[in-house]
């Protein structure tokens, strides 16, 4: 029995040295400092509120676990640091945080962000090096001198001081006993302060003088490291306890830089060795330091200068030059891929397949790096290269220590581990192991059982080691497997395995497959793990499920973490890890709730595979994915952690700080109006670095809440009234905290509700009134005239109806003169002593003929096409001839007529008859004017430019002194004081001569008198010039410049679409082969009722229409047309046989656009076809370009489209400030169609509702900007814009500039002015 025990002793021993256990990893999470501060951290403090403070020779940083904020010396800024060089930082147990600098000690002030630097008595900054906490407040060790802050009363004072030679500054400060202090000094060692008597004397210890670091640790112990010579333990009477260099231990570097304790183990510093830790029970070093390939589980640097543990535990190292260092002991580590002959990495990264031949031997198999072999006591990785470059897609235990391996497209190969060889596998036969491998699909491989391999594929093939034989799995074949079988699971007798839609039972005692569980729907399979009951745990592409194989019932695991799980393994102690959403899951069965691990925990993020996963002889789990291999171990600790804890760690109003504006608990502030506020939340937990997600909630406004990544809140132009700002984050296990109040905000009313803003609305309202009440007055004033201008134009009328009536009466008597004295004047000799005389009579009878057939000829030129017969004439001659006529009138005046005729004139080309007229009414007006014994000159004159002629007709009248120049050729003008005349001679002069494309004035001669004259082009063609019918008589109360020159012969009309209407077939297939090629498309039709549905159907541009039509005539279809708002814009243009007065009036009064007598050129109707379209055209650009939107009555061409844009326009501007004032709404209000607004909109205006929407809007918004001083955000909300940014954007595509520039380009003009 006694041999018995001791042999099991041994075998325990032994047994104890050969089986290692897990090793200790540590996650190690750089911060990088970046430009503002230096990367040598001197110095670390994680405070009360879990913000990171780090020291260093170029100023303060300060870490939230999302961004670096840095404090630095500013000469110009009392409250800001003393120095750049931070010597140490500490926060005393009333929560302060002292900076120690250079040049004196600094204490943070929370509230305004900023430093208070305190003073001694006699008013110097106070320089200290080191501290000491003591139950009363804090020491301070300074230069031979020692500070103490009281937290009773808030005072920095001097308590003792003593002197040396040289100097002491006291760079390091513990305390010894209750009333003694040990300092320490580099140079001159180590002194023991008594604080009641102030004496200063040498420890009783012998140490090195050049001392870097020392610390007392938990057993109060004192370690004292001396530069270059290890580290040394002393006990509190001075006795050397231990010694530790590099010659006589493990300890790898001589030259240590910090220290810290922590559980037991003294965390050692070195300068090029990285962290030495010391267990302080056995005396043992483990070394942490920078390691190639494993830079997320290696140390960072290996230079350590200063060291930290936080109340968390955690460890934090300042390095040289490399920033600070977090480090935390982590039981999860992912092994990615190295460089060749590194042992401590994957030859490819991508896992696809694990298995464990024994316990210091795993399997992996890369994506194309082969196959590698894991070592998990010394972590260390095998390479073949005979696989190099072989995707494994699956690995199992073969024969003789043997594997079988799947290569992709490759086949099967049974694998040798001491040669590092493969060789082919035969399936079945020579046929079958071509047929599988030629398909591109995985062969799964699973050893079932120590005689029997499984090889996976649409069919099962089971192989018997011992008697090298293949079976073919017997299964149900109705539906078919889905995708290659995967193994899941093998317990006694059983194999269970899936695919994509099913999971199935192998039974081994009747080599029959059957299915378990079918997925439903489209629901797929992508992992399946069987727990200790034997109830299957399946991930899919909606997340995660479980099935009870006894109830056959599944149930959905509900949560939000995860959508889609790629990976689930189940380890011993009942939990289920789960990779899902290139995350890390745990479902913890009996709890019944998630856990999400992260970076910090030690597991990377990886998207993982559905094959790769081990869960270890040693209880450790195994998870491929494509960015590397994680294990976890087994004895990862499930200790609930604490809530986080959600503070108030910033605020900022208008991009100012404004944190020392807080007051009250819950911290309280109150901004003004339009404010923009920013918030930052700190979330304190022992974890700074876990990725949370932050939720908010604004109560007092919209109660939703506001979910982000990012711990800032950012609130802009809150209505003025009282907001609670609640903060929340998700816990470790994806759970919510409860709502936390971070923030009570008050926004203050804008000025607009201000008493004097008020008082300034009421006198507003009262000139408001006045001005309405002008308004009023002035409409009436203006309405009075408009009463004026209708009188006028009737008058006018009347007097046309006149002219033309009494004409038609004289022409009766006129030709009883004028035929007798014609035939008196042929029987009489020019001898007659009556000859000359009664000529004269028939003259002037000829002249009154004229006179009469002028007015005639003006209305007739207003009905119908009016013709010049331009043909070659010697002007000069021309000119005596017709002259003569005047010869007895003027010689009854006693006027005489001269000549001063250029001789250089000879051929004109003009029109004979109508010039005549223009020299006869220019004659008749300046013998009119000329007084008695006076003369008029005829003048004709070659221009200096050559190309015209001009003929002027000079009297010694009055002068044009009681004229209107400007109305001088207006149609009825008459000067003050004319008494006679009609007032139609000078402006039907001036018609006639721009028909000749010449042009007619006057002016005053120096002395008296006037000079009427007028221009012909002296070189044209023969030809006939045909002129349109126009407006002459009944235009005007029209300013010539209100007339829109129809350029007809290079206005393009094939963009637009034509109606031709005419019960005459012939005429129609006429006019539409004739107009085929001048419009993009034309429509026919047999009479008005036909032509009237084709409007509706197809609007076209104009329509082209014969009067004399069954069912419904031209006029019926015109009045129609003008009368139904969705086709009243449509132009029509009538044609007929009939060239009566009546007939022209029927048209123009049922609404046509023109009017055109058969028969009729194509040209003449192509003329006045591209002058209505080109009108048309006109009024869209006043619409479409910039400035001000023309009102409805000039753009207009029917009464129904006037009433549709003055309607439209009243809604637009009633509802402009509606947000919702769009297409849809504009379509209900006006009781039309979108596709009907959209075409009538269109062809009025040449633009769509929205964009004419956003014209009156613009337009309003710019009268906004010019005459209020409202804010560009008010300009938006009055405008209809809930985004000041959107209206920004809109308002520079209309204008160029963005309304803050248009204001301030208003501003510089008004100053300029």
């Amino acid at each position: 029995m006694k041999k018995i025990l001791l042999t099991l002793l041994f075998i325990y021993i032994i047994s104890g040295f050969i089986l290692p256990v897990h090793a200790v990893h540590y996650y190690y999470k750089q911060i990088a400092l970046g430009d503002s501060l230096s990367s040598t951290v001197y110095c670390t403090l994680v405070d009360k509120q879990g913000f990171v403070w780090i020291g260093t020779q170029a100023g303060l940083g300060r870490f939230d676990g999302y961004e670096l904020k840095s404090y630095v010396h500013d000469p110009d800024n009392p409250h800001s640091l003393p120095d750049n060089l931070i010597y140490n930082i500490v926060e005393d147990k009333q929560h302060n945080i002292w900076v120690l600098t250079e040049r004196g000690i600094a204490c943070y002030q929370r509230q305004s962000d900023n430093f208070i630097v305190p003073t001694d008595e006699k008013g110097k900054r106070i320089i200290a090096f080191s501290f000491c906490r003591s139950a009363e407040g804090m020491f301070f060790g300074s230069y031979n001198k020692v500070y103490h802050y009281n937290y009773k009363d808030s005072s920095l004072r001097l308590v003792q001081q003593f002197s040396t030679t040289p100097s002491y500054s006291i760079m390091g400060l513990e305390f010894w006993d209750s009333h003694t202090l040990l300092c320490c000094n580099r140079w001159q060692g180590l002194r023991l302060l008594d604080l009641t008597t102030g004496e200063c004397k040498r420890a009783p210890f012998k140490s090195e003088s050049e001392i870097v670091s020392m610390i007392i640790d938990s057993r109060n112990r004192l370690w004292v490291a001396s530069f270059n010579k290890g580290l040394n333990c002393f006990s509190h009477s001075g006795e050397l306890l231990a010694s530790y260099t590099t010659r006589n231990s493990s300890l790898n570097n001589d030259i240590i830089l910090s220290m810290v304790e922590r559980e037991g183990k003294l965390w050692i510093g070195t300068d090029g060795g990285g962290i030495n830790v010391l267990d302080l029970e056995t005396g043992e070093f483990t070394i942490l330091e920078y390691i190639p390939g494993e830079e997320n589980y290696s140390l960072p640097a290996n230079s350590i200068l200063s060291l930290y543990k936080d109340k968390d535990n955690n460890i934090w190292a300042g390095s040289v030059r490399n920033g600070l260092i977090s480090i935390r002991e982590v039981y999860m580590k992912t092994y990615t891929n190295v460089i060749p002959g590194n042992a401590n990495g994957l030859s490819n990264k991508s896992i696809l397949s694990l298995y464990q031949q024994n316990p210091d031997r795993i399997w992996i198999g890369t994506d194309g790096g082969g196959i590698n072999s894991f070592n998990p006591y010394t972590e260390k990785f095998t390479y073949y290269s005979s696989t190099w470059k072989n995707k494994i897609t699956s690995i199992c235990g073969f024969s003789s220590g043997k594997l079988l391996i799947s290569v992709w497209a490759q086949g099967v190969f049974v694998f040798d581990p001491e040669t590092g060889e493969k060789s082919p596998f035969t399936i079945v036969d020579r046929e079958t192991t071509e047929r599988l491998n030629n398909r591109a699909k995985i062969i799964n491989l699973y050893q079932n059982s120590p005689n029997t391999v499984l090889l996976l594929r649409d069919q099962i093939y089971q192989y018997h080691l011992k008697e090298k034989r293949f079976d073919i799995i017997d299964r149900e074949r109705e539906d078919g497997s889905i995708g290659a079988m995967v193994p899941v699971a093998q317990k006694s007798d059983k194999t269970y395995l899936n695919d994509l839609r099913y999971i199935y039972e192998l039974d081994h005692s009747t080599n029959k497959l059957s299915k378990l569980f079918k997925s439903r729907g489209d629901t797929i399979i992508h992992s399946v793990a069987q727990d200790e009951h034997g109830n299957f745990w399946i991930g899919n592409n909606y997340g995660l499920s479980y099935y009870d194989v006894v109830s056959k019932t599944q149930k959905r695991i509900s949560t939000v973490l995860f959508t889609t799980v790629s990976l689930l393994s189940y380890d011993s102690q009942g939990r289920l890890w789960i990779g899902a959403n290139n995350m890390l899951f745990v479902w913890l069965t009996k709890e019944k709730k998630f856990i999400l691990w992260g970076e910090s925990d030690g597991a990377l993020s990886n998207e993982y595979l559905s094959t790769s996963r081990l869960s270890s002889e040693q209880g450790d789990i195994y998870m491929g994915g494509v960015k590397g291999l994680l294990r976890i171990n087994c004895e990862l600790p499930f200790t609930t952690s604490e809530l986080p804890q959600l503070q108030l760690s910033d605020i900022a109003v208008n991009g100012e700080s404004a944190n020392d504006k807080l007051s009250g608990n819950p911290a309280g502030i109150s901004v003004p109006w339009n404010s923009n506020i920013k918030i930052g939340i700190m979330s304190r937990e022992k974890d700074i670095f876990r990725k949370k997600l932050y939720r908010y909630q604004i109560l007092g406004l919209k109660e939703e809440y506001i979910e982000s990544y990012n711990p800032e809140l950012t609130l802009h132009s809150l209505p003025s009234g009282n907001y609670d700002i609640l903060a929340s984050c998700t816990n470790k296990d994806g759970s919510w905290t409860s709502g936390y109040q971070v923030l009570a905000l008050t926004v203050l009313s804008p000025w607009y509700r201000t008493w004097w803003f008020l008082l300034c609305c009421m006198f507003l309202v009262l000139g408001g009134t006045f001005m309405v009440f002008q308004i009023i007055l002035k409409r009436k004033r203006e309405k009075l005239k408009w009463a004026m201008k209708e009188h006028e134009k009737q008058m006018y009328e009347e007097k046309v109806h006149f002219l033309i009536n009494i004409s038609h009466e004289l022409r009766t008597p006129l030709t009883l003169i004028h035929a007798p004295l014609n035939q008196i004047l042929k029987s009489l000799s020019s001898s007659n002593t009556y000859y000359l005389p009664l000529k004269a009579i028939y003259r002037q009878s000829q002249r009154m003929k004229d006179l009469i057939n002028m007015v005639l000829e003006v209305r007739k030129m207003e009905v119908s096409e009016s013709k010049l017969q331009i043909q070659p004439y010697l002007l000069n001659e021309w000119i005596k001839d017709i002259s003569q006529d005047f010869d007895s009138e003027a010689n009854g005046k006693g006027i005489s007529i001269c000549y001063e005729l250029d001789a250089r004139i000879e051929k004109v080309y003009y029109d004979k008859s109508k010039c005549e007229i223009v020299f006869n009414n220019l004659m008749i007006n300046a013998l009119k004017h000329s007084p008695s014994d006076s003369k008029v000159t005829i003048v004709t004159e070659l221009l200096p430019d050559t190309e015209r002629v001009r003929i002027s007709i000079v009297d010694q009248g009055c002068g044009l002194q009681n004229v209107d120049m400007s109305k001088l050729f207006t149609r009825f003008y008459q000067g003050t004081g004319e008494q006679t005349g009609t007032g139609i001679g000078l402006s039907y002069s001036k018609i006639l001569v721009e028909l000749h494309g010449g042009s007619i004035d006057a002016r005053n001669n120096l002395e008296h008198g006037a000079t009427f004259f007028f221009e012909l082009p002296l070189k044209q063609n023969e030809k006939e010039i045909v002129r349109l019918p126009q407006n002459y008589l009944n235009e005007l109360m029209l300013n010539d410049s209100s007339f829109i020159s129809s350029d007809a012969e290079n206005f393009d009309t094939t963009p637009y679409v034509a109606l031709v209407v005419d019960d005459n077939q012939d005429m129609v297939h006429f006019l539409a082969k004739s107009l085929k090629s001048y419009f993009k498309h034309i429509y026919v039709a047999s009479d008005g009722k036909e032509a009237l549905q084709l409007a509706g159907n197809h609007n076209p541009d104009i329509i082209i229409s014969d009067v004399m039509m069954p069912r419904m005539n031209g006029y019926e279809l015109c009045k129609s047309i003008k009368e139904d708002i969705t086709v009243s814009h449509i132009a029509i243009i009538l044609l007929t046989a009939r060239d009566d007065k009546q007939s022209l009036l029927n048209g123009y009064k049922n609404g046509a656009d023109g009017y055109i007598t058969k028969p009729f050129e194509i040209d003449m109707l192509m003329a006045l076809v591209r002058n209505r379209l080109k009108s048309r055209e006109y009024s869209k650009k006043k619409y479409m370009s910039l400035g001000s939107v023309p009102t409805p009555e000039e753009t207009t061409f029917s009464q129904a489209d006037e009433t549709f844009l003055l309607r439209l326009n009243k809604i637009v501007m009633e509802n402009l400030d509606n947000p919702d004032l769009n297409t849809p709404f504009l379509c209900q209000s006006i009781g039309m169609g979108r596709t009907s607004l959209y075409n009538k909109l269109k062809t009025l205006t040449g633009m769509g509702s929205n964009d004419y929407i956003n014209k009156l809007r613009m337009e309003k918004a710019i009268s906004f900007i010019i005459n209020t001083d409202m804010s560009i955000t008010e300009v938006a909300e009055k405008v209809g814009f809930s985004n000041s940014r959107y209206f920004s954007t809109v308002f520079k595509q209309y204008t160029q500039e963005t309304p803050t520039e248009y204001k301030q380009k208003i501003i510089r003009e008004r100053k300029g002015q």
